[in-house]
């Protein structure tokens, strides 16, 4: 931690702080870990803290599920996270890609009991279900026509229509923030197509105000805003 002589080890470091470090020596005999935090980069900071988060979910998920059922979690990391760590992907990105292929664990579980085996599924469908973005917009719209406020109000509905009424289906929703301008957004999975589909709904109303004599205009571009559902439950 330093080379200098300190009198109390909380000058270097204190209770509960949180820093990153690299391992110099291991003496499996004395249990001693020679730890160093000089010569570490931001960069290279973040990337470990990344890679101990990902490591970590790894290793909460699969002694989680040993506990939950009486299993020793030493047999589970053996048979299951070592041989994860040294697969081709690496034991992370190998329990994520269950989305796409829900027996790439099939391999790694075979040696377990069949109730260990479907928690531990479970635990990582549901660590990786893909968390929606909330994708919205701005636009203004007025009309100065005799029927202006029906005329809005007839064009918004519209757009809200337009979401399950054209492909891919979205639900969108239209609230007003305050006249003339109004939020326009979609939760989906799919953000590139969540904003897309915000743009042409935002096209087809504005082209709808014009034909009626008002103006639809766009105050801010589609804006993506994760809901935090994904690796905060790996710290947990």
């Amino acid at each position: 931690v330093t080379r200098l002589r300190v009198r109390s080890i909380t000058k270097a470091i204190r209770l509960h702080e949180k820093i990153v470090v690299q391992a110099i020596r291991v003496n499996p005999e004395k249990g001693y870990v020679d730890v160093s935090k000089k010569d570490i980069s931001d960069s290279a900071s973040a990337s470990h803290k990344n890679t101990f988060i990902k490591n970590y979910t790894v290793h909460r998920i699969l002694v989680s599920a040993a506990a939950r059922v009486g299993h020793d979690p030493q047999d589970v990391l053996e048979k299951v996270a070592w041989p994860l760590h040294r697969s081709k992907a690496g034991a992370y990105a190998t329990l994520e890609s269950i989305k796409r292929n829900p027996n790439a664990l099939d391999e790694y579980l075979k040696e377990l009991p069949e109730k260990l085996r479907d928690l531990i599924i479970e635990a990582v469908k549901s660590t990786f279900e893909e968390s929606k973005a909330h994708i919205e917009l701005e636009i203004s719209a007025e009309c100065f026509t005799e029927e202006g406020v029906d005329t809005i109000r007839d064009v918004l509905m519209r757009g809200k229509e337009f979401g399950m009424a054209t492909e891919p289906q979205m639900a969108i929703s239209i609230h007003s923030k305050s006249a003339p301008e109004y939020r326009v957004w979609v939760d989906t999975v799919d953000r590139d197509a969540g904003a897309q589909k915000l743009m042409d709904c935002f096209e087809s109303m504005k082209a709808d105000m014009a034909k009626l004599g008002g103006v639809m205009a766009l105050k801010s571009p589609p804006s993506i805003k994760v809901k935090a559902t994904d690796l905060k439950k790996s710290t947990h």
